[in-house]
């Protein structure tokens, strides 16, 4: 394996990290992984930091050179990051507008039920015409299960 030229694993829907062992094949002319769901970082060594970024492209969560935009991380905290599948910054700003939304909406609605007089008998209308069409599929679906 160590005289392999060529190796194209394009669009195959692999995923995980590169095999160190891909960075001995000193005789690798051509690499092609691009378009999976390759991650972690490329493994240092001479003949992978030879190959152009197209080699890497579509690789979202792939990271060193030749590819661009790579963040610059210290060895302490790709460790521990990348070990232990913790979101990243972009992850929590999401969770964090998430939760501010669901915020927002629930104290509005209840805002509305105890500001408005109308809005609150309309609900609680609603809630007993609900009631009422759940017990009677609930009396339907019982007298239904006991015919013969």
């Amino acid at each position: 394996m160590r005289e392999l030229k060529s190796l194209d694993l394009s669009v195959n829907h692999l995923d995980g990290k590169i095999p160190l062992s891909l960075a001995g094949l000193t005789a690798l002319s051509l690499l092609n992984v691009s378009y999976n769901h390759v991650t972690g970082t490329i493994p240092t060594g001479h003949q992978l930091q030879t190959f152009n970024e197209f080699s890497f492209i579509g690789n979202h969560a792939l990271c060193r050179d030749p590819l661009p935009g790579c963040r610059k991380k210290t060895d302490d905290t790709k460790g521990a990051n990348d070990d232990h599948g913790e979101p990243d910054g972009t992850d929590w700003i999401l969770v964090i507008c998430m939760i501010v939304g669901l915020d927002v909406g629930f104290w509005i609605t209840i805002g509305t039920l105890i500001v408005s007089k109308q809005c609150r008998d309309a609900y609680y209308h609603f809630l007993d015409e609900m009631r009422i069409n759940a017990n009677f599929i609930l009396l339907v679906s019982m007298y239904i299960s006991h015919i013969p």
